[in-house]
């Protein structure tokens, strides 16, 4: 077998033991990953969850934000759904740190924006898909976020500056996820290295 060859098929064995290894620590970590987080300060609790710690490369991820009146007086909040009330911060599996909406570079709208009341133990949510959301650092749109295999953490704060009850800016801890190979990724280099050991044995067969 040529060096090239050989160089090649430990390339790839290396590929599939850190592929393997990272899917395996990654589903067995699943119940120990913090995917849910709330802080409370003045009556007002501010609770995120993501509903999963492991996901496949390439998949969806959902993020709640939900807001609830846990004190004994009424309040007014900002709309969760406006994108310059939610921000995000998202660490990488290369150490670099995302902003969300990219660089917070929405407008806002002249006046107030949406109000919502909320009497005591009523509570408003939001969704946001943030793998959809447009990432960025020092005004630059980052291009596919999430396509690196590896751990992320992701904080997101409530800012509720433009409520009569501000300002109050909210951020719970951050929550951490994992986003592993696909597994049809996965088995096509099991599979491509499974040809290449067969395909070694048989040469060093031939040449006995």
């Amino acid at each position: 077998m040529s060096g090239e060859t050989n160089k090649n098929l430990k390339k790839l064995v290396c590929a599939g033991i850190v592929a393997l290894a990272l899917a395996g620590c990654a589903r067995q970590a699943r119940g120990t990953l913090s995917n849910s987080s709330s802080i409370v300060e003045e009556g007002l609790e501010y609770y995120i969850r993501i509903d999963e710690g492991v996901y496949d490369l390439g998949e969806t991820i959902e993020m709640l934000h939900r807001l609830t009146n846990v004190g004994d007086q009424t309040l007014n909040v900002c709309d969760l759904s406006l994108s310059y009330t939610v921000s995000f911060e998202l660490t990488r599996p290369e150490g670099d740190i995302l902003l969300a909406p990219a660089f917070i570079t929405v407008p806002r709208p002249p006046g107030f924006p949406n109000i919502i009341t909320l009497n005591p133990g009523e509570y408003a949510e939001s969704r946001w898909y943030i793998t959809l959301c447009e990432w960025g650092i020092d005004g630059q749109v980052v291009e596919e976020p999430f396509a690196t295999v590896g751990h992320y953490s992701i904080t997101s704060e409530y800012d509720n500056s433009f409520a009569s009850e501000g300002p109050l800016r909210l951020e719970p801890d951050a929550l951490d996820f994992v986003i592993i190979p696909e597994p049809a990724s996965i088995a096509l280099l099991g599979l491509g290295l499974a040809s290449l050991l067969v395909r070694r044995k048989g040469k060093a067969g031939c040449s006995n």
